[in-house]
């Protein structure tokens, strides 16, 4: 009987532990399914603001080609206007009084 006794303790014990143990497994998945989460949100996030990013550098670039192209167009304007200020001087340098 005492012998039965001692089995039921020991085997009450193992129990115990098991349930502690099986108690710490459940708190350190827990713990690993909270970081996961972060990890995805972060994950999310990053790739939106990366979306972002890709998004502004697109207006940034075409805006760099609309300045390029304004600068060609203000380039050109000057150099006609050089052109006509040319002509003019020539024109002008033919009615000189002397």
């Amino acid at each position: 009987m005492e012998q039965s006794t001692t089995r039921v303790v020991e085997g009450t014990q193992f129990i115990l532990n098991a349930k502690e143990s099986l108690g710490e497994i459940l708190e350190v998945s827990l713990e690993i399914d909270q970081l996961v989460r972060s990890i995805s949100e972060a994950t999310v996030t990053q790739s939106q603001t990366f979306e972002e990013l890709t998004n502004l550098m697109k207006e940034i670039a075409q805006m760099s080609e609309q300045s390029s192209d304004a600068s060609r167009r203000v380039a050109h304007s000057l150099q006609q206007t050089v052109e006509v200020a040319l002509e003019l001087q020539t024109s002008v340098s033919a009615f000189k009084i002397e």
